[in-house]
């Protein structure tokens, strides 16, 4: 039982006194009106897009560096393309469970219509069969927003797994910039803003 005391006591300190790990190099990669970026101002990105076509910048410990060398910028854009195709596809999903959002709302939008019209004819007499058809409308209504639920929720899946295939497109990116962050200051291809 102390054994089991010292071990916990041990994990407890090392989680209270280990800082957690946080990324000290932020980049951003702009050309026309499209950024990548992870960390970098929104102010810097402007500046960024104001002053150049296409560039780069990345921040290491609180300094900005630009980069503007067309071979930097070509080796920078390579690194974002998986997490740039990603994103594409993350947007056509959108949009894609963003139509079939509509098709629930106009599904929705019928189905009050019919039941408002089952309440007026539940004061009326003799109402039995419109009221089994509108019924059976409401069944078929019902289905439609059953299956429209179920391709909303493997459009969910999709973009689940698409998010975590960007997160590790994402930690991948990170590292190969960190890496070639000392480089490009050192050899000047990153340019102290």
């Amino acid at each position: 039982m102390p054994a089991l005391r010292t071990a916990l006591a041990l994990t407890l300190t090392l989680a209270i006194t280990t800082p957690l790990v946080a990324h000290e190099l932020h980049y951003a990669y702009c050309e026309k009106r499209s950024c990548s970026m992870n960390g970098v101002s929104s102010d810097t990105m402007e500046a960024l897009r104001r002053n150049h076509d296409r560039a780069a910048v990345i921040e290491q410990k609180g300094v900005e560096y630009v980069i503007t060398d067309p071979a930097t910028l070509d080796r920078i854009k390579e690194l974002l393309r998986p997490q740039m195709e990603l994103g594409r596809k993350q947007a056509a999903l959108g949009a894609e469970q963003a139509r079939l959002g509509a098709e629930q709302a106009r599904l929705g939008s019928q189905q009050a219509a019919l039941g408002a019209r089952q309440a007026a004819l539940a004061m009326q007499r003799d109402s039995d069969r419109e009221q089994k058809e509108l019924s059976r409308q409401q069944n078929a209504l019902g289905a439609q927003q059953g299956e429209l639920g179920r391709q909303q929720g493997l459009l969910g899946k999709q973009q689940g797994e698409l998010g975590r295939q960007q997160g590790a497109a994402g930690r991948e990116v990170q590292r190969k910039i960190e890496a070639m962050a000392d480089e490009l200051i050192r050899t000047g291809k990153a340019k102290r803003r």
